[in-house]
């Protein structure tokens, strides 16, 4: 973890190097005091000293008034709430209104009508322009074909040259990033050499009728210790109706290389299918894991799941809603369990849903007014806050507030946060993507570690 701490000071005189005040010594007169104006100063301290040791025999000292404790008032009012209660504080609290909390205001609504399960996910939209554009291959199965990533390509060029870039600028002019910004060179993540690893890229993990989704492996060639190799998961940001799996492929190969299993995994944007479909194929290609963990000598106890942005909504979900059978869904190898034992946000929406994805759009009403209920199923921070508790979170630059407010008022979870100081997309560009790396393995080899001790690194 890095942490760093600033100084403050109200008097401006007491800072590092700030003048001292003139001093001059004053004439011989005013050093002579009269005998007599000393010997009353003594007889004033002597009598204030007599009087404390008697009101201290008598039981009589003065003692401090005794002030409530506000933050710790603050919690045990928050923990006698039940959880609708709980939920409604959130919404409502300054503190976690200050991390950008996003979620729907519960007070003027009933009881959850989504406890036995959610409708049927169906597409954002039926206009032509939404649709997904998918290919039969020679398995009689539908894929998104390549040309699809290759179509998005101008959109992430588009979001490294008038955001990523002019944002990093910002931060080096401000010190907020110490790094030299003209010696700084820029690009979408290179796919690094894979020569040192088992590669395996787009194997079908879940097919629903004739549409197959796809999961890239990345394995070290590296024999795995006796538990096998911990597995680091990848769901790509991309505001939940866009983005492509092939973003994150240069990251899963650099943290392979560093003695993971890294697994990238393609799920259904809500052009195609809205909320849950994308949590239904997280969890499916956890069961994947399990199913194929022999084979690919994959260290079932240790799965972590992580995504930037949208994706790190998703990731958070497939983690917060464990052991929830309305989030295993649709999707095949249903006799293994999609429990996983932590999350990563990179940057990640976990306190933020999407008006889009859960139903909204196209002139429908908002669902964070309309179905504030469905609305906030889709938020992982929802999930936390309900069930007290959840699987270890590390947030990556974004959620020093939540990690805070969760940290204050949930029980049963660990939560950490990395200072990590490039701009939103860090994972998926040059030079920032090995520096997230580096500094990820620096905090996983700790034994500050939310994992301390169970990666097998």
């Amino acid at each position: 973890m890095i942490v760093q701490f600033t100084v403050k000071t109200r008097n401006p005189l007491l800072k590092l190097g700030a003048p001292r005040r003139n001093t001059t010594l004053p004439d011989q007169s005013t050093l002579e005091r009269p005998l007599l104006q000393m010997l009353k100063g003594k007889l004033i301290c002597t009598a204030l000293a007599v009087l404390c040791l008697v009101g201290m025999a008598q039981g009589q000292e003065a003692k401090p008034e005794n002030k409530p404790d506000v933050e710790e008032e603050s919690v045990k009012h928050f923990m006698a709430l039940s959880a609708k209660e709980k939920l409604i504080f959130a919404v409502q609290d300054k503190e976690l209104l200050a991390s950008r909390a996003q979620m729907a205001d519960l007070s003027g609504a009933g009881d959850n009508p989504y406890l036995k399960g959610f409708p049927a996910p169906r597409p954002y939209s039926t206009h032509p322009n939404y649709a997904t554009k998918l290919k039969t291959r020679t398995d009689g199965l539908s894929y998104k074909p390549r040309s699809v990533y290759e179509e998005q390509l101008p959109g992430l060029q588009g979001f490294l040259a008038n955001n990523f870039i002019p944002n990093v600028k910002k931060y080096c002019e401000s010190g907020d990033l110490t790094a030299d910004f003209n010696t700084l060179k820029f690009a979408i993540a290179a796919r690094p050499n894979t020569d040192d690893l088992n590669v395996q890229e787009d194997i079908p993990y879940n097919v629903l009728g004739k549409r197959a989704l796809v999961l890239d492996l990345y394995l070290p060639k590296a024999p795995p210790n006796s538990e096998g190799y911990p597995v680091l998961m990848f769901f790509h940001g991309g505001g939940w109706l866009g983005g492509h799996h092939y973003s994150n492929r240069a990251v899963a190969i650099s943290m392979a290389k560093q003695g993971f299993a890294t697994i990238v995994v393609e799920y259904r944007l809500g052009k195609e299918a809205i909320f849950p479909a994308a949590v239904w194929d997280g969890k499916a290609a956890v069961r994947w894991v399990r199913k194929h963990a022999e084979k690919y000598h994959l260290d079932t106890n240790m799965i972590l799941v992580s995504g930037g942005s949208a994706g790190g909504n998703i990731a958070g979900l497939v983690g917060m809603t464990k052991g929830d059978p309305r989030f295993e869904g649709d999707g095949n190898h249903k006799e293994f369990s999609s429990d996983v034992h932590g999350v990563i946000a990179y940057d990640g929406a976990v306190h933020q849903g999407s008006s889009g994805w859960t139903g909204g759009g196209e002139g429908r009403p908002k669902p964070v007014e309309a179905d504030p209920w469905f609305y906030n199923e889709a938020i992982p921070l929802f999930h936390i806050i309900h069930k007290d508790g959840g699987v270890p979170i590390l947030f990556v630059k974004g959620g020093r507030p939540l990690h805070l407010w969760i940290q204050k008022y949930i029980n049963n979870i660990q939560v950490d946060w990395l200072d990590h100081r490039w701009v939103h997309g860090f994972e998926v560009f040059d030079p920032s993507k090995d520096i997230l790396v580096e500094q990820l393995m620096e905090y996983f080899k700790s034994d500050q570690s939310l994992w301390a001790g169970k990666l097998n690194l």
